[in-house]
């Protein structure tokens, strides 16, 4: 039986996919830097190292990493210093876990509402660059892009379909479309 060997952060470089706004602020979605797993989805395992994929979101120009994996899905997949790491670079690092698979809670819509939301929205006003990811980049990440352009004044469907375009297989479920279509704007 042949070893399926793991992508690395030097084989596989981080891929952003990228949401450009009217502000010329961006959109940044990519799975979870320095993620390290015996096996994934795909069948392979990861060996990612955290501080080439955070050099690589810095060099993009992010000035803020918005983190919705979960306290322990950052332990399970060796990232648990990426906030700090990120901070170390430069970067403001938002922590908003979402349960994978859900839609946003009522709770953590009102930290958004509240405080998170409104520091990104002047972020990208301001023409800067925002990385959004969860594990695989795609249901939690894309769901809050997807929010994001929503708040800035899309239609659900229309936000839905931007950030589905720049990266397949965005918003992954229907409690996560449902979610989003239910959102005022």
């Amino acid at each position: 039986m042949t070893e399926i060997a793991a992508k690395t952060s030097l084989d596989s470089p981080l891929r952003l996919s990228v949401l450009t706004l009217s502000s010329a602020g961006r959109i940044g979605m990519t799975i979870c830097p320095g993620k390290c797993a015996p096996t994934s989805i795909g069948g392979h395992p990861w060996a990612r190292d955290l501080s080439i994929d955070l050099e690589a979101i810095r060099v993009w120009g992010a000035q803020a990493v918005v983190t919705l994996m979960e306290e322990w899905e950052l332990r399970q997949y060796g990232v648990s210093q990426l906030g700090a790491a990120a901070e170390g670079l430069g970067m403001q690092w938002f922590h908003l876990p979402i349960v994978d698979g859900a839609a946003p809670s009522v709770d953590w819509d009102e930290a958004w509402s509240s405080r998170h939301g409104k520091a990104i929205h002047r972020l990208l006003d301001a023409g800067g660059s925002v990385l959004i990811h969860c594990l695989g980049g795609r249901g939690r990440t894309g769901t809050v892009a997807a929010k994001l352009l929503i708040e800035r004044g899309a239609d659900a469907d229309l936000a839905i379909q931007n950030v589905r375009e720049a990266r397949e297989g965005a918003v992954e479920t229907l409690e996560q479309e449902n979610y989003l279509r239910a959102l005022p704007r």
